[in-house]
């Protein structure tokens, strides 16, 4: 924390980066609700090891993600172009996840069947910068993935489908 011009700028806990303002949560300073509500995430459920990984590994969360952003992918056409294996109970997706960047990235989605109740496995492929998600389809849709992935820095793009003509492509970036 240092004076710039009569205002206090802090540094962000999660993102490490700099701004005015006081959004404080357990002694921790934080730029906005988004990278609180990822520590928070992280310390409830004993991830904060994150933090020690890299220096400020997280990603600003200064954009807003609207609830609806993502209801598309519920549209059963569309699941099953993207969804590489689903049964009744269990689906599996790749999505291409561009915000990858270091240890703690890797550390925070391998452990996202702690963070988001319905996700049972991910793993990541650093350097195509991919994510492949196994999921409850019963517990959390295709679309609540991708929220939820935005909702902590890592807006998904899809992996291995071309823009269709009708104007839903899926190469698109979903954050």
């Amino acid at each position: 924390m240092h004076k710039v011009k009569g205002e206090v700028i802090s540094t962000c806990y999660h993102c490490g980066e700099n701004f005015s303002g006081s959004i404080v949560f357990q002694n921790h300073a934080f730029c906005c609700e988004g990278c609180k509500t990822v520590f928070y995430l992280l310390d409830k459920n004993n991830l904060c090891e994150y933090y020690s990984l890299n220096q400020s590994p997280g990603l600003s969360l200064k954009t807003d993600t609207k609830p609806t952003q993502f209801a598309y992918l519920d549209d059963e056409d569309i699941k099953r172009k993207l969804l590489k294996l689903s049964d009744e109970n269990i689906s599996t997706v790749t999505f291409s996840i561009p915000r990858i960047h270091c240890s703690s990235c890797i550390y925070l989605l391998e452990n996202l069947h702690k963070v988001f109740e319905g996700v049972l496995k991910c793993s990541v492929n650093f350097l195509k910068r991919e994510a492949n998600i196994v999921f409850e389809n019963k517990r959390l849709s295709l679309a609540q993935l991708a929220a939820s992935l935005a909702a902590i820095g890592y807006g998904p793009v899809w992996v291995g489908h071309h823009t269709s003509n009708d104007g839903h492509g899926f190469s698109r970036a979903a954050y």
